[in-house]
Parts: C-alpha cells; structure tokens; sequence
C-alpha cells in the first residue's frame, strides 16, 4: 500500500516512460533459453529430487522461472525508481535508471541487486542509529552474496559512537555483532547438512580459482605479456573465462606459480589491506560517512579481486545513487565505468571466439583486453579520486 501511494505522487513523465521502456527490455530479455538463473534453478530442482541432467535440458525446462525472476527483480527496480525519487529528487532517480540501463544485460538475469538492496537497507538503518535492524539486513545479504562481509566492518565501527565512554570490553559493544555471526553461522550449519557437506566447498572454490578475465591484475598481466614478461592462454573454468599460465607460445601450463602472478595478486591483496585500513580510520575518526565508507570499500574489493564480473557493478548501484552527494567528475568515471562494462559485457565477449585454449592471440581478443584495460584504468582512477574527495556526513531525517 505504501508503494502505491508513492506512486500516486508523481505525474506521468519522460522518465516513468523510460523505466517502463528498460522493464519492458528486461522481460523480453530475460525469454532468451541461454541464462544462467534459469539454469541455476533447475539444477536445484534435480538436485532436490536426486536426478542428473544435462545443462541443456536445463536451459530448455525454465524459461517461466526465468521471467517469474525478471518480473520480480523488474518489481523491485521500479519500487526503488520511485522510493529514490519519493526521497531524494528526480535527478537521483534518473542516475539510478541511466545505471540500471548500463547494467542492463546482467541485472535482469542475476540476483545481485537483490543483496545490495539490503546492503542499501542496512546503512540507512545505520545512518538512523538503529544497529538492530541494520546487523539484521546485513545479514541477509552476507548470507546471498558474500560481498557484504567485508562491510560489517563500517557498521561495526559506527556502532562504537554511540558506546563512547564505555569499557573497550563492554559487552554491548559486541553483542549485535556475536548474534549476525551466529546467525551466520547456524545458516552455514544448516545449509552444510542438507548439501550432504558441501557448503563448506566455496572456500576451496575461491581459493583455487584462476584469475578472471576481466579482473586488474588480469589487465596488468596482459600489458606484462606484449612485453614478452608473461604467456598465458585463455581457459573457460569454474564457471567463467579465466586466464591460464603457461610456457612461452603453447596452452602447456606451467607447474609451479609465476613470478609475476604472484608479484601482481601480492601488491592487490596489501592494497586491499591498506585501502581498508585507511577506510575504516576515516570512518572511525567520523571524516566518512558509513555509506562514503561502504562505496569506498567496495569500489576497493572490485579493484583487488581476482574475479571481476560484469553484474559486480550492480552492488554499487543502489548506494552510489542514495549518497547523492558525488561531484559532476566522479559521476562522469562511474557512468563511464557502467557504459565501457556494457560494451564488454556481452559484446565484446563474442570477440573470444577461437580464442579459448588458442596460444596464438588474435586481433579479436587483442581488442577484448584492449577495452577492458581502459575500463579497469576508469576503476582505478574512480577508487583513487573517491578516496581522496572530502567528507560528506548525512545527517540521518
């Protein structure tokens, strides 16, 4: 009823007709039999019904699902439209339609909205003082996505402010964030006795998977490789294109670790470690809001991973648009980021063709690493000027 009567509010207007246009793309997008929730689904079903089949009969048997899933997801975009618009003003509810449009190819058919609608839930709670409900939506995105972990580190330090004066070891001080780690837990516990012991498997899944096609360090590897310093072939693995090391001008992969593979990873994970730091001290000293704080860890994670995927994008989308608070530049590299990750994404991903366990690079991919570098440099520039902008605290209506 509440959606309703926001929706009642607004006149009828360029930018009503142009969400119902990106709905209305999304819907007939997501009838195309080759998607991956579809497939996701019913591996499910014959997972739970103890059955084996083969992913073609998957792509084939759940086109419904496919756009049941659409619609909701096309529900809760135009719920967020007006809730940001009801809110904030008509400009941050026209960045939030230019992103979801950029993003297009991914978020109909991926449920990473879903989490970062509850990130977006937590830190609004957040902001408001209400750590109850904020631990609570925090939560339930860890348990969609596992991106939301490194975020309870912000809410944990916010949560501090409001205990100054208090004993380091003040009991309060931890309780909301012992019971999301048990509820955390339990959720594991249970999800690892109905899996027959393999929920525990993503751990060694992360761990063991190579470096994604689109990741930085990927980008630095291929400059490395034009210079003869590194050889690599193309593989399909763990689900997506990833990058394997090998002997000069052969797919025959090496042994034992590459020097520059681990040089590269090494210098992403102590960014990663210094970034966080600098973040949560901004935080902590109250210079960041938790949100400028979130986005900056964010935008930190994307930079430092060794997986890098199109609908990553998606997790910022929802709390770039809510700050609201962004300069005309930053902006400019954010709109750019989304618009060079559609190209890529699926595009550019055609270039690939014969290149799949081909030593010999073809002009194709050359343009496929060619156009990821310049958005990974955008990234990169993005990061670098969010972490040196000024503070903006909001103060919670």
């Amino acid at each position: 009823m509440k959606f309703l009567r926001e929706l009642r509010r607004f006149k009828l207007d360029q930018d009503i007709f142009l969400l119902a246009a990106i709905l209305c793309f999304l819907l007939i997008f997501s009838l195309i039999p080759d998607q991956d929730v579809s497939v996701y689904h019913c591996y499910a079903n014959a997972f739970w019904h103890g059955e084996n089949i083969l992913a073609d009969q998957a792509q084939n048997w759940c086109i419904p699902y496919n756009l049941a899933f659409a619609l909701l997801l096309c529900l809760l975009i135009a719920k967020l439209f007006f809730h940001i618009r009801f809110h904030l003003s008509k400009n941050a509810s026209f960045l939030f339609l230019i992103c979801v449009f950029f993003c297009a190819s991914t978020i109909g058919n991926r449920y990473d909205l879903i989490p970062s609608v509850f990130v977006l839930f937590s830190l609004i709670a957040a902001e408001k003082k209400s750590f109850l409900r904020s631990y609570i939506f925090l939560t339930a995105a860890a348990l969609l996505k596992i991106y939301p972990l490194i975020l309870f580190l912000p809410l944990f330090l916010a949560e501090q402010h409001i205990w100054k004066g208090k004993p380091f070891l003040f009991w309060k001080r931890y309780r909301l964030l012992g019971l999301s780690c048990a509820g955390f837990c339990i959720s594991l516990f249970a999800a690892y006795v109905l899996s027959g012991g393999n929920a525990l498997s993503f751990i060694g899944f992360m761990l063991t998977r190579p470096l994604q096609i689109e990741s930085v360090s990927t980008s630095f590897l291929w400059i490395l490789s034009l210079v003869h310093q590194f050889s690599f072939c193309i593989t399909f693995s763990y689900g997506s294109f990833g990058i394997l090391t090998t002997h000069a001008s052969s797919c025959v992969p090496l042994l034992s670790p590459s020097l520059p593979v681990i040089g590269v990873t090494t210098i992403a994970a102590l960014t990663f470690v210094v970034g966080t730091i600098i973040a949560a001290l901004r935080l902590y000293t109250k210079k960041w809001s938790i949100i400028q704080t979130a986005i900056a860890l964010l935008l930190l994670t994307l930079c430092t991973s060794k997986v890098l995927s199109p609908q990553y994008f998606i997790w910022l989308i929802p709390l770039v648009v809510w700050h609201n608070k962004s300069h005309a530049f930053w902006l400019s590299l954010w709109l750019l980021l989304l618009f060079l990750t559609a190209v890529i994404h699926p595009w550019l991903y055609r270039s690939l063709e014969g290149a799949l366990n081909n030593p010999i690079h073809t002009s194709g991919e050359i343009l496929f690493f060619t156009v990821v570098l310049l958005r990974n440099l955008v990234l990169l520039a993005a990061t670098i000027v969010w972490y040196c902008q000024p503070a903006t605290i909001r103060e919670p209506k």
